[in-house]
């Protein structure tokens, strides 16, 4: 798991920075923005962004066609996604589903992974900005 922890990683922080530098440019439409980081979600994960949002995180779980190494991309496209948000309400369940996603992996996954447990802390943090 160490090996595909470091294959991914370039993956997640590519991720990050391609949803940053979205949240920077002042679009002139919402809509636009939010394209484009549905278009993320379909090329990575193949489903779009809205499916996503409103399907429960168990059913990913849960869902044998959902490796870790793809769910460790769904946590880390709902993180990212919940930086563009002023909206308490949705930035906040995007963040509990990606905080539990993180936790379902690093109870199953078997190795150790200090960078998963300080993003989950982090997001523990924001959820609790956020009330």
């Amino acid at each position: 798991m160490i090996q595909n922890d470091y294959i991914l990683r370039p993956l997640f922080q590519l991720i990050n920075e391609i949803i940053s530098k979205f949240s920077e440019v002042k679009f002139e439409h919402i809509k636009k923005r939010e394209e484009h980081i549905n278009n993320l979600y379909l090329k990575y994960l193949e489903q779009d962004r809205l499916f996503f949002i409103e399907t429960d995180v168990d059913s990913f779980i849960n869902d044998k066609l959902f490796t870790n190494e793809k769910l460790m991309i769904l946590a880390e496209m709902f993180y990212c996604d919940s930086l563009q948000y002023k909206d308490k309400g949705l930035k906040t369940s995007l963040l509990k589903k990606a905080r539990e996603i993180l936790k379902h992996i690093s109870t199953n996954d078997g190795t150790y992974s200090i960078e998963r447990e300080n993003k989950i802390k982090l997001m523990e943090k924001e959820i609790s900005l956020n009330k």
